[in-house]
């Protein structure tokens, strides 16, 4: 950081303890910052040394900036790549099924994808089985890989298909729309 900002940094015990430091800039601008540290943060973190710091000094994301006037400007906390619901539209025939499913032609399946970060939230409905796992991948990155992001909950669609020759329809066909991600 040089001469343009002085800092204190407060390193964690672990890798689930918080890291926090306060940067004070040339223009008297305050960020307080706060993260999580991840293994990931702590492979990339660990293969770079700062001007005039330690190795494995860590990256922080603001939370906020305190400008002289007293204004607060707040950013996300939000990770990029977390495990989440995207689109995936379904086309009976590009996938060969259209022999036996008459209607619809396609349909909007979502699917589960990003990556599911130690500690793992609330909202992602993790197993005890997936908590373990990821506390076991933070500590051996090279052994255990992290838990998956997968559907949690999964719709039925409505289908009109032959059944030995004959047209069918089924109004509850199970399993086929995924309804909500979680950590697995």
């Amino acid at each position: 950081m040089g001469d343009a900002c002085q800092s204190i940094i407060s390193w964690p015990k672990g890798p689930d303890e918080l890291v926090s430091y306060n940067l004070q800039s040339e223009n008297d601008v305050n960020i307080k910052s706060r993260r999580r540290r991840d293994v990931e943060e702590h492979e990339e973190s660990s293969n770079m040394i700062w001007e005039g710091e330690t190795p494995m000094r860590p990256q922080a994301l603001p939370l906020h900036a305190q400008y002289p006037n007293g204004k607060i400007k707040r950013k996300s906390r939000r990770r990029k790549n977390g495990c989440t619901i995207k689109p995936l539209t379904v086309n009976f025939k590009q996938i060969g099924w259209d022999h036996w499913i008459i209607a619809p032609a396609f349909y909007e399946a979502f699917q589960c994808s990003g990556k599911c970060f130690y500690p793992l939230a609330s909202h992602l409905s993790p197993t005890k089985h997936a908590v373990i796992q990821n506390l076991v991948h933070s500590h051996f990155p090279e052994h255990t890989s992290r838990a998956c992001c997968v559907p949690t909950k999964l719709g039925p669609i409505s289908l009109l298909y032959l059944e030995a020759g004959i047209p069918t329809f089924k109004y509850d066909y199970d399993d086929m729309v995924v309804l909500s991600c979680g950590c697995r």
